[in-house]
């Protein structure tokens, strides 16, 4: 027996070891792939996995840092401070996810007019310098905080489309050593913007010249100057600034940007059909077409002229009836990838059809897509005159539903959606950033449905354009709102 034993337990801790060593490789991949989430935007799907390693002593702090990061990218920096000051206190090693959490901590600050406490945060990620793109980023929103006032209003004024007064007061600043590489990013990035993109070009180029530190302006100068090079024809040089911008990684928005940028300009092997006025190198057999308000590029039309015609016909009146509702005034026209290859298109663009980026009027769709749907993200976004001021995934996908056009019964869909499951009110979906998909859409859809017709214009257009709880409550009055999710909630058969 005794010797049974003996053998016996060199065995079991054996066993216990690669059972613990499995168990870490797992948490390793977990967060890797909560992280390649992160880089790609899918910010909810990455939440949702980070939320599960919370209780993991061995990933809390890794997994309050990464959501730390992603509620400062979403702007909900209170929400963000919580997850970043426990993830320092979790880091006993004072390690990279401490230098990590400071520069996030720093930017939170920041963004809630907080700048001494920002400063210091930010001054403390310099200082424990655990990694390049930490400090990096630090050294950034540093900049940011101390960049001149006329710099704020100028953005500002862009932020308006208000781009000769913003060009104006750039161009008075150039001669001015501390504020040359600032004016002539401001000038270069609203001539792309404008599709002037040879006068951009040197402006661009001087700023970069001028930075003689990694900053802001030199990531948004290259991507910028990437977009312009390629859309004056010179494409190799364009890629290669759009890399740059994606190797200095100095904001996430900057090369993110750049990534978009690049998943547009698809592999072309006969080098044919490259079009100055967009910048996309297509394959042989894509074709581009105008319609009166969208620039429509069909990824192969043969024996396919009728369909065509008639995706043409239906978007183009779409967006009439759509845009009777929102109003907008868009600074150029709308332009739709349209796929027939599905698998083609994930493999070149890396996700799934279909998305838009209302920023930049494009939209990457299957043939067989709603008609509505992808349109109203931009036509909502740049609605009455202004872009969005705050997003929530419910709003922001409940309106897309909400005018997709399809003739199906939206409350029907959301009862559907919801029946079995453990969800109690449609404040529950609104509040939860990581609800699934085919509960967020038909549920959001019915209840934008429902605020449209309860609501006056000027309520819906409030609600739509910052799209949180607390300013729905704002804007319909405390009464009336409750009154407003009870009843919504009556009618869809939450319980």
């Amino acid at each position: 027996m005794f010797y049974l034993y003996q053998d016996t337990f060199p065995m079991k801790g054996i066993l216990l070891f690669l059972m613990v060593v499995c168990f870490v490789r797992v948490q390793c991949q977990t967060m890797d792939e909560a992280y390649h989430l992160y880089a790609e935007d899918k910010f909810d799907s990455a939440k949702a996995m980070t939320f599960k390693m919370l209780n993991d002593d061995s990933a809390a702090a890794e997994a309050n840092l990464l959501l730390g990061r992603i509620f400062v990218d979403q702007k909900k920096c209170d929400t963000a401070m919580r997850y970043l000051l426990a993830s320092i206190s979790l880091d006993k090693d004072i390690s990279r996810i401490s230098g990590w959490s400071h520069a996030y901590l720093g930017k939170a600050f920041a963004m809630t007019g907080k700048k001494e406490r920002a400063i210091s945060e930010l001054n403390k990620a310099i200082a424990l310098n655990k990694t390049i793109n930490s400090v990096k980023v630090a050294k950034d929103a540093l900049h940011e905080l101390f960049q001149p006032p006329w710099v704020r209003d100028a953005l500002d004024l862009y932020q308006q489309r208000k781009y000769e007064q913003a060009k104006g007061m750039a161009f008075s600043r150039r001669n001015d050593t501390n504020s040359a590489k600032e004016a002539n990013f401001i000038i270069g990035k609203i001539y792309v913007v404008e599709e002037k993109y040879d006068s951009a070009i040197p402006y661009l180029q001087l700023a970069i010249k001028l930075v003689t530190d990694t900053t802001y302006v030199s990531g948004w100068s290259y991507a910028y100057l990437g977009k312009a090079h390629v859309l004056c024809g010179e494409k190799e040089k364009g890629i290669s600034e759009l890399n740059s911008a994606i190797e200095l990684n100095i904001t996430k928005s900057s090369a993110q940007y750049s990534r978009e940028e690049l998943g547009l300009i698809l592999y072309n092997p006969s080098g044919q059909n490259q079009d100055k006025l967009n910048y996309v190198s297509l394959g042989p057999h894509w074709i581009m077409m105008e319609g009166a308000h969208i620039t429509y590029y069909f990824q192969d039309t043969t024996n396919r002229t009728n369909v065509v015609k008639r995706y043409i016909h239906q978007h183009e009146q779409a967006y009439e009836q759509i845009n009777k509702t929102f109003q907008a005034t868009l600074a150029k026209k709308m332009v739709f990838y349209v796929w027939f290859d599905r698998q083609l298109a994930k493999q070149l663009l890396s996700r799934d059809l279909g998305f838009t980026s209302p920023r930049t009027f494009t939209t990457n769709a299957a043939i067989n897509q709603s008609i509505g749907h992808e349109m109203t993200h931009t036509l909502s976004y740049w609605g009455w005159g202004s872009p969005t001021i705050s997003s929530t995934r419910f709003i922001n996908e409940g309106v897309a539903v909400a005018f997709d056009l399809y003739l199906d019964d939206k409350n029907v869909s959301a009862q559907k959606a919801i029946a079995g499951k453990n969800i109690h009110s449609v404040l529950d979906i609104w509040n939860d950033a990581y609800t699934d998909e085919d509960i967020v859409y038909p549920v959001g859809g019915a209840f934008v449905s429902y605020l449209y017709n309860k609501c006056t214009p000027e309520q819906f257009k409030a609600i739509i354009k910052d799209q949180t709880i607390e300013n729905a409550q704002k804007t319909l009055g405390d009464k009336a709102f409750e009154t407003l999710v009870t009843d919504f909630n009556q009618l869809i058969g939450f319980q």
